[in-house]
């Protein structure tokens, strides 16, 4: 028998080999399908943790059927599962219950792709955006574009009707593929200290004066942006209108006012070009550069005009804390109420005083006029509002429309400033025409850097590629441009790191069908071994008989000597 079991065991083992190597081999060939996804901000604020509290993604995916009712059966059936959810199918009380009742391990939130959301959708997912940011929420909470990959995925998703009941044939799921979503990552830390850095130069007037006495000679506009941006996802707030537009119209008035001062007569006027950052805070940069700057500077700055989201929306607001009072503030207002009139723009003047002990600064001119500097904001924004609630994730429209409608108003501004600073009363005469008219490449060429670049402000360091990108623009327009760093004080919020991360899904079967395929696998081998052995060669009794077996295993049936061990203990210790 020896002899026998010898000759074939050479075949036996690769055969096993084999079988072992195509097991292995059906596990490896479930392709996974990756995709990019965006944490939910997380930031604490008052000693409390806001946002999403985890990084670290690793369950099996589910998702809720057309009933949406969160009840007790459909909160047990989703514990420690990853839910994915579509953002077109939710809904802000549904969001609600789904958070307070359910206790998942992660959810995942599918986005539309930008350009095919109305204006009208934007406005309600911005409800949900608000409301995730201002959630203590203890799991990993994703954002993810949506993809047609993605989608039929999402259709394979084992879901429920909301009642507790799972959708499709019951009697199939439990052998039915399963969606394992995964993302290794370590968990997110605080950003400490949190830098900001602002840019700014001058544009002088009257080429007789001297860099030494331009301040003691004469007035100066003050043109101010804020060039961060915010979203409920770090990682996706690009910002076009809030405030790309800002920035970008900035950056645009520089290089017409440049050229426009070579081309004529240099206006009676310094120009002063802020850039600035820290507006998820209070507008830092603004409140560090007047703090830093010397009441000589201050005095002589006329009016302080802060590009704010002027690139979306019906007509334009310049929202200032009070009505003003000095005659020359009084006509630079009235010239820009008449050219917005040439030129049929929408126009209106918003006063709101400023309350010192607010702790939210809502508008940017806010911190000039707290240092008494005339100033006001222009936005196509109605109503005060603190950036993270006017800002949004899905503030990506760079299309051909937000740019015509952005460049409009580039000029509106600079026809206005053209009219102030040369004393101009005619209000029909057009500056910014033919080679000084507004530039659309150079203003696509800023939306495509802006489309790609993320700019909340405690992620954008200072000498980033983005920053350098963005001091040699103003230099190329502006005398000895400025950077001037600061570091947010210790009261304000902290920010946890964030990056774009992978996640991968992967289909694996269930448990109950490891079971089957190993059951399947060993009647398989029994079968193999009697073949390669022979029926009769096979000395049944002896590979059934039990009776070999150590005398001290215990008894699964509590009797023999093993159970009597098992139980002397099991007594003992009672």
């Amino acid at each position: 028998m020896a002899a026998h079991y010898s000759s074939h065991s050479h075949p036996t083992c690769f055969l096993l080999l084999m079988i072992v190597c195509s097991s292995f081999q059906w596990m490896l060939g479930q392709a996974a399908l990756e995709f990019q996804a965006f944490r939910l901000l997380q930031y604490q604020a008052s000693g409390e943790m806001f946002g999403s509290w985890r990084s670290a993604l690793n369950g099996m995916a589910h998702r809720i059927g057309t009933g949406r009712s969160i009840n007790g059966s459909l909160s047990r059936e989703l514990m420690r599962k990853i839910v994915v959810l579509r953002l077109a199918e939710l809904t802000h009380q549904f969001l609600e219950e789904f958070l307070d009742q359910v206790q998942a391990s992660g959810l995942v939130i599918l986005l539309p792709p930008p350009d095919q959301v109305t204006a009208e959708q934007v406005m309600e997912f911005k409800v949900i955006e608000q409301f995730l940011v201002r959630q203590q929420i203890p799991m990993a909470v994703y954002f993810v574009y949506e993809t047609p990959e993605l989608l039929a995925l999402y259709d394979e998703l084992p879901a429920s009707e909301g009642g507790g009941r799972a959708a499709g044939p019951q009697h199939t799921n439990w052998l039915k593929d399963q969606i394992q979503l995964v993302a290794k990552l370590g968990e997110a830390t605080p950003i400490k200290p949190l830098e900001g850095e602002n840019l700014y130069g001058f544009l002088h007037g009257q080429s007789n004066v001297t860099r030494s006495t331009w301040q003691t000679n004469l007035p100066t506009i003050a043109i101010v942006a804020s060039y961060d941006a915010f979203g409920g996802a770090p990682s996706l707030a690009m910002g076009a209108d809030g405030n790309g537009s800002g920035l970008i119209a900035a950056l645009e008035l520089a290089r017409l006012f440049r050229k426009l001062y070579d081309t004529l007569k240099q206006g009676p006027y310094n120009l002063l070009f802020l850039l600035t950052s820290g507006s998820v805070s209070n507008f830092r940069g603004s409140d560090f550069w007047l703090s830093k700057s010397d009441a000589r500077t201050l005095d002589l700055i006329e009016i302080a005009i802060c590009l704010d989201s002027i690139g979306d929306g019906e007509g334009l607001r310049l929202h200032v804390s009070r009505q003003p009072k000095d005659e020359k503030v009084k006509k630079f207002v009235e010239r820009m109420r008449a050219v917005a009139e040439r030129m049929k723009i929408d126009f209106d003047l918003k006063t709101k005083k400023i309350k010192i002990n607010d702790p939210v600064v809502p508008w940017q001119h806010e911190q000039f006029a707290r240092y008494k500097v005339a100033s006001g904001t222009l936005s196509h924004v109605r109503e005060p509002a603190p950036i993270f609630i006017r800002s949004s994730l899905f503030d990506q429209d760079f299309s051909d429309a937000a740019r015509a409608r952005l460049m409009h108003r580039i000029r509106f501004v600079a026809e206005t400033l053209a009219l102030h600073i040369y004393g101009i009363d005619d209000t029909d005469i057009e500056v910014f025409e033919g080679t000084l008219s507004v530039n659309e490449d150079y203003i696509r060429s800023w939306q495509r850097l802006l489309s790609t670049t993320p700019r909340f402000y405690p992620l954008l360091k200072p000498k980033s590629p983005f920053m350098l990108q963005l001091e040699e623009a103003l230099g190329g327009y502006l005398k000895e441009v400025q950077r001037q760093a600061f570091i947010a004080p210790s009261e304000v919020n902290t920010y946890y790191t964030d990056f774009p991360v992978s996640i991968k899904a992967h289909r694996t079967k269930p448990v109950w069908f490891d079971f089957l395929y190993l059951v399947l696998n060993l009647i398989y081998l029994m079968g193999l071994y009697v073949v390669l052995k022979g029926p009769k060669n096979i000395d049944w009794a002896k590979l059934l008989d039990v009776s070999s077996l150590p005398k001290n295993l215990p008894s699964l049936g509590g009797t023999g000597s093993g159970g009597k061990t098992a139980g002397s203990k099991k007594s003992k210790h009672a």
